[in-house]
């Protein structure tokens, strides 16, 4: 996990920092999904940081990996993955696992890109805060092409596929049909919506039985102690976040339903059984 966040988010920044190229392609590939999968791995940093580890100086590195992970997650330009690491941000600042001094080296090596580049700031307004040249205030209005651009033309997809769902409703178009039939592309290729996804291929039965694999995992992790301030259970609130990561990417994005990545976070909250904080605890 170390390893891979730390040359995912190292390469996004090296990528930003030294061709100016804010919110494109990182040298590890798509950046969306780059930004993402640091976000998943930044999670489980979280827990490592909980162990007893004797050494600062391994405290620190890893709160550096932290804070170059977000950044590198930042500067995607990514609006929905953005949004969820400001969510497990404010997530885990109010469970008090962020420390002073991840923030203030944070706020540091930010100024310090920004300084590389004047025109950053302008590419933030313009790619995190975008809305499309439209006559109508509102997005409930917008019309076709409108929508087209706020949505970086999904909405044109989505449209298709939802008149692709009408025609078979009960059972679906066929599992990876979207990939294979329709976009014409390789095994898994994506809607770029995974909840609309899994209801066009495989309709409703196939939408309840994701969706319960969400609900039955949430229910695993929930307890009182998840809305006490400052109250830590590391191995389960990292999970936690990084399952709502899932939950929430699969709105615009193809996370989760053919990535191994989503089995293996299932795999670890499906074995989970609290014993770490059983051990901090008695022992």
């Amino acid at each position: 996990s170390l390893i891979c966040v730390f040359f995912l988010s190292s390469t996004m920044l090296l990528n930003d920092i030294i061709h100016h190229d804010f919110g494109q392609r990182s040298y590890a590939g798509n950046r969306i999904q780059s930004a993402f999968y640091v976000f998943e791995g930044l999670m489980l940093f979280f827990c490592l940081c909980e162990f007893h580890i004797q050494k600062n100086i391994y405290r620190y590195a890893i709160s550096g990996f932290i804070v170059i992970g977000y950044i590198a997650i930042f500067l995607s330009l990514g609006r929905m993955v953005t949004a969820i690491a400001i969510l497990s941000f404010l997530f885990l600042s109010y469970k008090s696992y962020i420390k002073w001094y991840v923030i203030l080296l944070s706020f540091v090596l930010l100024i310090f890109i920004i300084l590389t580049n004047a025109t950053l700031l302008t590419s933030l307004k313009n790619e995190l805060i975008r809305t499309p040249k439209a006559t109508h205030h509102t997005m409930l209005n917008y019309n076709q092409d409108e929508m087209a651009a706020f949505t970086s033309g999904r909405s044109r997809a989505y449209k298709v596929a939802w008149h692709l769902y009408l025609k078979n409703p009960l059972l679906g178009i066929g599992y990876d049909r979207w990939a294979s039939d329709i976009n014409k592309g390789s095994a898994g290729s994506s809607l770029h919506s995974r909840w609309l996804q899994i209801i066009v291929e495989t309709g409703p039965l196939g939408f309840i039985l994701y969706l319960l694999i969400y609900l039955f995992s949430f229910l695993h992790l929930a307890d009182k102690s998840l809305f006490i301030p400052g109250h830590k259970k590391p191995l389960r609130d990292s999970l936690l976040m990084a399952l709502t990561g899932f939950f929430i990417i699969g709105i615009t994005d193809n996370h989760g339903y053919t990535d191994r990545i989503f089995f293996l976070i299932i795999a670890l909250i499906a074995s989970y059984n609290g014993t770490y904080e059983y051990q901090e605890k008695y022992l």
